[in-house]
């Protein structure tokens, strides 16, 4: 286990920056996430770490000793590739033992070395299968198995379950998190999937335009983004240009229209008809029928059953909204019918607006 120390690190390609200084410590033993958007900047700071492109500014620490000159082969930091990266001509073995034997390890080593790893993603019957014939979650476990083999300080891992159905992502994400914990590996891990960074992060640095914009736990990320992208990107929260109406009580009445106005709890006092960024997630607003009690009204565009939700596309005046509500202890809502809307206030993310 080794702690991964990034300082100012950079990557510009002609005037074009790919990543601006991103600056993070990663201790020991954690499983840290890159999550942002295609393009973002993630995929490229992963592949410094790796050693496979090299920054123009900034340093890497593994340890504290600096490697950012240090040859990929020699960093002690191997990467698993979105496209696995397996040799076809090759048994399961004898791509497990590549990397040993590029390293020269011994042929009893080698051997040792590769059945423990197989044993660990459970792949140990199929040490003389071709990787043609394997299934793509098998494939990826066997990537992994090569990845382990060579014991390195830091295991990168870019998109590695893209490729995979939404069935086998899950189980495969799962199985890639105990692993983890139990090797104890420092791993670093891209992905632009949310709720796939959610569920098997210590720590996530949200990217956006190659800098990091929020870092820190699932439920932190979720519970208290601190920036509108995060709010957004993280949860799919709609977001709102708004106006501070009046301090009504303990919260704020909010306006976006004339048609939308609700309250909301403001973390700090905002005077009066400031401009404001409102981030709500569709888990915190609620569709009533119209004579109940309700922060402003609106029309069912769109429904869609999702299983345990049901996620409804509902507007006012301009404004479309997503709202997701359970689909079996709750009143269902038709397409064209005109519904009540409520606010949760305790859960609006408010943003002020720079130079309003």
């Amino acid at each position: 286990m080794s702690k991964l120390t990034l300082k100012n690190l950079t990557k510009r390609y002609g005037e074009v920056f790919a990543v601006k200084g991103v600056s993070l410590e990663i201790p020991s033993g954690e499983f840290f996430s890159f999550l942002g958007p295609s393009g973002c900047g993630k995929t490229t700071i992963l592949r410094m770490i790796a050693g496979l492109e090299y920054p123009s500014a900034g340093r890497i620490f593994v340890d504290d000793v600096d490697i950012t000159a240090t040859p990929p082969q020699k960093r002690d930091a191997v990467m698993v590739f979105q496209n696995y990266a397996l040799f076809p001509h090759m048994t399961v073995a004898g791509n497990v033992a590549f990397g040993l034997e590029v390293r020269k390890f011994a042929r009893a080593e080698i051997q040792k070395r590769v059945r423990e790893s197989l044993s660990l993603v459970r792949l140990d019957q199929k040490f003389d299968s071709h990787v043609q014939d394997l299934s793509g979650g098998e494939q990826q476990r066997v990537a992994l198995a090569r990845a382990l083999a060579v014991r390195p300080k830091i295991l990168l891992m870019d998109e590695p379950l893209s490729n995979l159905d939404v069935t086998l992502r899950a189980e495969t994400r799962l199985e890639i998190k105990q692993l983890q914990e139990a090797t104890g590996i420092t791993t670093v891990y891209v992905t632009h999937d949310q709720e796939e960074a959610l569920g098997i992060s210590d720590r996530i640095a949200v990217i956006e335009h190659g800098k990091v914009i929020q870092v820190g736990t699932p439920t932190e990320l979720y519970t208290q983004p601190k920036d509108p992208f995060v709010a957004a990107f993280l949860g799919n929260a709609n977001l709102l240009s708004a106006h501070v109406s009046r301090l009504d009580g303990k919260s704020h009445v909010l306006s976006v229209s004339e048609q939308l106005r609700f309250r909301a709890v403001l973390n700090e006092e905002v005077p009066e008809g400031s401009s404001v960024l409102v981030a709500i997630r569709p888990e915190h607003l609620c569709l009533v029928p119209v004579q109940d009690p309700h922060d402003f009204t609106a029309r069912v565009e769109a429904r869609e059953f999702q299983g345990l939700t049901i996620e409804y596309r509902v507007r006012t005046g301009e404004t479309v909204l997503r709202v997701v509500m359970d689909a079996f202890l709750t009143q269902r809502f038709l397409t064209r019918e005109e519904v009540g809307v409520r606010v949760d206030p305790e859960h609006c993310f408010v943003y002020t607006v720079a130079g309003a």
